[in-house]
């Protein structure tokens, strides 16, 4: 196996949870190339312990809608706990990822994660499809959360059902995703990119990273998603389906192939798509652009675990955060009434 990039499964079944146990896979071929960086996202405030069997390797505090990383050999088993809920990674460079749900599954409202820093002037890209009409809006996890609250959306756009948002932002960090109406969302690299030619370094939506990303649909749920390359569509069994507005009669453990483009799968039994992409390289030593597959690994999904579903997460920046700053503002006049006074008092008794 190469390197890893995968999104791991909590005990429930789910892509987030409070207890994790994996096998951690290399995320980046720098040496010592069994030293990997693992993310861990806060969907809720929480106390995280790692463990390795039964020796305790790390314990970090995360908080609601913010990262933390730790690094440790990967081909071993981790058990991760945790006292609020979260989302866990390994996360390549030069990869894309479908970001799973907050709230399970992975067509909904709430989103969130991020790609590895590849180096100085790297980007992130966001490939956003509309299920519903929905206003999208991109928030950056760096800035305080009252910040967040009272400036809004760093980015935003408003779609129609079906249509796509290709979006590049100004370098790689930690994101929520927000929609008003269902979407889906897939995260890739952008900018320039390791071993391409100075003249050919914007990614394109079909060019964003070599890599395969696993999603699904559960019953009657409508999954509408872009492919770069490929998509493999297989049933969970029997029942009637639509691909692209097509009617198929499915059957269970059969799989179903589109192209490259925007998708709209949805079924009356549980599909899991297999999403495929590869991306131009530029060979420095053969001085040509070559494309195909990497070795990427990646934990396949389940159809139980695509069920799984949570409560809606933490708005962004709440109430306990804006508190400080609404006293402030409420102190501030107050603190202006009583100088007006004490000064009007001082002039009368002169």
């Amino acid at each position: 196996m190469g390197l890893f990039a995968s999104f791991y499964p909590s005990t429930d079944g789910g892509l987030s949870g409070r207890e994790f146990i994996f096998l951690a896979g290399p995320t980046m071929w720098v040496p010592p190339l069994n030293l990997s960086d693992y993310h861990i996202f806060g969907v809720e405030n929480a106390h995280i312990r790692v463990y390795a069997g039964d020796a305790l390797v790390q314990e970090l505090d995360v908080a609601a809608n913010a990262f933390k990383k730790f690094s440790a050999p990967s081909g071993r088993v981790y058990r991760v706990t945790s006292s609020g809920r979260i989302l866990v990674a390994g996360l390549a460079l030069e990869t894309f990822k479908y970001l799973p749900s907050l709230a399970g599954g992975f067509v909904g409202r709430h989103f969130m994660g991020m790609l590895p820093y590849a180096g100085s002037g790297a980007k992130e890209s966001l490939m956003v499809v509309a299920v519903q009409d929905s206003d999208v809006g991109i928030y950056d996890l760096t800035k305080p959360g009252w910040s967040i609250a009272l400036s809004g959306p760093d980015v935003r756009r408003s779609l129609r059902a079906g249509e796509q948002w290709f979006i590049h932002l100004d370098a790689q960090k930690p994101i929520r995703v927000e929609g008003t109406g269902d979407i889906t969302v897939l995260i890739a690299t952008g900018g320039p990119r390791w071993g391409t030619p100075p003249a050919d370094n914007v990614t394109t939506p079909e060019n964003i990273g070599d890599d395969v990303s696993l999603i699904g649909a559960r019953p009657g749920e409508t999954l509408s998603f872009y492919a770069p390359t490929e998509a493999v569509i297989f049933a969970a069994g029997d029942g009637v389906g639509e691909i692209d507005g097509v009617p198929v009669s499915l059957e269970r453990d059969r799989f179903y192939t589109a192209g490259s483009g925007v998708h709209t799968v949805s079924a009356e039994v549980p599909v899991i798509v297999e999403v495929l992409g590869w991306a131009d390289t530029w060979e420095a030593w053969g001085g040509r652009l070559a494309h195909g597959y990497d070795n990427w690994g990646s934990y396949l999904l389940s159809v139980q675990g695509l069920a799984v579903s949570y409560p809606e997460p933490p708005p962004l920046g709440g109430l306990g955060e804006l508190l400080p700053f609404i006293a402030l503002g409420v102190a501030v006049p107050i603190a202006a009434a009583a100088t007006a006074l004490f000064i009007r008092r001082r002039r009368r008794t002169r």
